[in-house]
């Protein structure tokens, strides 16, 4: 029996990687092309000394339909770490202090986070009428018709802040935060609209079980998910082979040539990954002269160690985000600690500290230097710190996270036309479904099932 033609796929990220495994399943040939020297993406897992950290994503929402069956078909349930029970609270930097934002109904009246003004015009959401059609609105516009200024201010802007590293007056929301978009198209409010949501969830579930939610890791960090991923693929991805050109030939097919000069023939390609240099290497999409840019957030991720005598904040929950207004120079904290057991010595607190982004995208490339004369002082006095670190690493991403703007509808545009007018080419990835682990796991699955269903396989 002769072998199926092969697929290439470049990107050892998460989608890349995902892709390949649903296709192995199926009996298809993959085969995974990594620029760098390692697999992952951003999924960063570090241990130095007695220490365990992320640098990168920090924890993993569970939920997603593709990732609960990668975590039963790797056995990787029986490694899943909870967080900390203790470690609930979510913090927001208000008036120079960290204050936890209510962990629910019944303490939302007596929270500082708003003000009674603010908390008043939040309660009114539900009354105020449907917007207008909110393809091309912003986050931040969205937030302020819907919830008003002090809760884009003290909530909106610092959580977007915490996933996109990114400026709510620039983002898409209906590409960014689509469930938003929808619940209020579908209810008229975001109240009456994620109810109905939430039933239509439930009626499609049936009588099958809701799936498990919450945030998880594992005790050897997130990088595990990636390594077991890899680890399941009859062909291992080949690192070190960044692509240089990928040609159309005149039978279909794709020509791509690696670094070194290395040509190889396959039916498909799937690209997972992005970035100028990678654009380069295609032909122009479909009515263009180049592939639109992308804008992405340039993010550095800073890892301390402190004793814990010496922290007079008591840490008890995920994390401290800083809204925009309160002119802090990083984005957030997170407890790296207080979140998942075994990841600092005894006696010794590990926070992750994020900077740069849009709001201070220069920072993002300070030296150990300038982030300890710069941000590191706005830190301690923050949380009440009143020592030098004991341990300092840090890992600048120049190109961070993909932002989701209202120019991101062309690039997506392009994206479309392209598959629709070339056979056997594929785009999937942070790019087009979705910035979050669960997402990338989903778009790895979604571009394997087109691929199988252009090979006329049933999906």
């Amino acid at each position: 029996m002769s072998k199926e033609p092969s697929v290439a796929i470049i990107g050892a990220g998460l989608t890349g990687l995902t892709a390949a495994y649903f296709l192995q399943k199926e009996g298809v040939d993959a085969q995974v092309f990594e620029a760098t020297c390692r697999i992952g993406g951003a999924v960063t897992t570090r241990r130095e000394r007695e220490y365990l950290f992320e640098q990168g994503p920090s924890t993993l929402l569970r939920g997603s339909p593709v990732l609960e069956r990668l975590l039963h078909e790797l056995d990787l349930e029986k490694d899943l770490t909870p967080p900390n029970p203790e470690a609930k609270k979510r913090f927001v930097v208000r008036r120079g202090q960290p204050v936890a934002l209510p962990a629910g109904p019944l303490a939302f009246p007596f929270s500082p986070w708003l003000s009674f003004k603010g908390k008043l015009r939040l309660l009114t959401e539900p009354f105020r009428k449907r917007g207008p059609e909110t393809k091309g609105e912003t986050v931040a516009a969205f937030a302020e018709r819907r919830l008003g200024r002090e809760v884009l201010d003290y909530g909106v802007n610092p959580f977007v802040g915490g996933i996109y590293a990114g400026d709510p007056k620039r983002l898409a929301v209906a590409l960014a935060f689509p469930t938003l978009a929808e619940a209020e198209e579908k209810g008229g409010s975001l109240f009456r609209g994620f109810l109905k949501l939430a039933k239509e969830k439930k009626k499609a579930r049936g009588g099958a079980p809701r799936p498990p939610k919450g945030t998880v890791s594992f005790a050897e960090g997130l990088e595990k998910l990636p390594q077991t991923l890899a680890e399941a693929l009859s062909e291992k991805p080949v690192l070190k082979s960044p692509l240089q050109k990928a040609e159309r030939t005149g039978d279909g097919r794709w020509q791509l040539t690696f670094a070194g000069g290395e040509s190889k023939v396959f039916e498909q390609i799937l690209i997972t990954t992005w970035s100028e240099e990678l654009a380069a290497t295609l032909p122009s999409p479909p009515e263009r002269e180049t592939w639109p840019e992308i804008r992405y957030a340039p993010v550095q991720v800073v890892t301390l160690a402190f004793p814990r005598a010496t922290v007079g904040h008591a840490l008890d929950g995920f994390g401290v985000l800083v809204p925009e207004v309160e002119d802090l120079p990083f984005l957030g904290v997170i407890f790296a600690s207080s979140l998942f057991p075994g990841r600092s010595p005894e006696g010794e607190v590990l926070l992750n500290l994020f900077i740069g982004g849009e709001r201070h995208p220069e920072a993002a490339a300070y030296n150990e230097e300038q982030v300890r004369q710069k941000i590191l002082p706005s830190v301690a006095e923050l949380l009440s710190i009143k020592a030098e670190p004991k341990f300092y690493a840090a890992r600048h991403w120049p190109k961070a996270i993909p932002q989701y703007t209202l120019d991101h509808h062309s690039f997506l545009l392009s994206s479309q036309a392209a598959e629709k007018a070339w056979a056997g080419f594929f785009l999937a990835g942070n790019m087009v479904d979705g910035i979050s682990m669960p997402q990338c796991l989903e778009s790895g699955h979604k571009a394997a099932r087109k691929i199988l269903s252009a090979r006329g396989k049933d999906t």
